[in-house]
């Protein structure tokens, strides 16, 4: 066994050095991991953040869809109501669209190849589909206020509203929040 103070200056040194060195990587782990947990909870909340201002986008327009289906009896003519009704399914078609990047449906087997328009559409892009179908089967010539499609859309809305509050749980992102802070 080496008789310690009989080491020369070199090889203290060299002992320190080394010692630094081991507790200087440790404390580089430690900050590395939790620099990784904060970029990840940063993701999250920026996709959080996106996927919030899509469903705001997508609430918009089912209200939009809504007024129109409630106006359409006393302030909207024919021809006003039909071009009013394209721009709302125009709308909704492309909020779907933008929807399935968030949400894509489901791949039943390795033979699915493509899931963004598949019959198993996820149950958030579903309830957008629902209001275009229901859109798109108002009979056009008819300009009676009908309570049973408003009522309807409602439920598709609410139906809406609480999937995306699923995906997007305000106490997660409180608690992303926190890891960040």
């Amino acid at each position: 066994m080496p008789n310690f103070p009989d080491l020369g200056l070199e090889l203290w040194i060299a002992i320190v050095s080394s010692a630094l060195a081991i507790i200087s990587f440790g404390f580089n782990v430690r900050l590395i991991a939790r620099q990784e947990r904060r970029e990840k909870a940063a993701l999250r909340l920026q996709k959080d953040g996106d996927l919030i201002a899509w469903a705001n986008d997508a609430i918009q327009a089912l209200g939009r869809v809504q007024g129109l289906l409630r106006d359409r009896a006393r302030l909207i003519d024919q021809q006003a109501f039909a071009k009013q009704r394209s721009e709302c399914r125009t709308e909704l078609s492309v909020i779907a669209d933008r929807g399935r990047l968030f949400f894509p449906g489901e791949i039943l087997s390795d033979a699915d190849e493509g899931t963004a328009y598949s019959d198993n559409a996820n149950p958030v892009v579903k309830a957008l589909e629902d209001a275009l179908r229901l859109l798109k089967g108002i009979n056009l010539d008819d300009h009676a206020y009908s309570r049973d499609d408003v009522m309807a859309l409602v439920e598709i809305r609410r139906s809406f509203v609480d999937r995306v509050f699923a995906a997007v749980d305000p106490r997660r992102r409180e608690q992303e929040w926190e890891k960040i802070g």
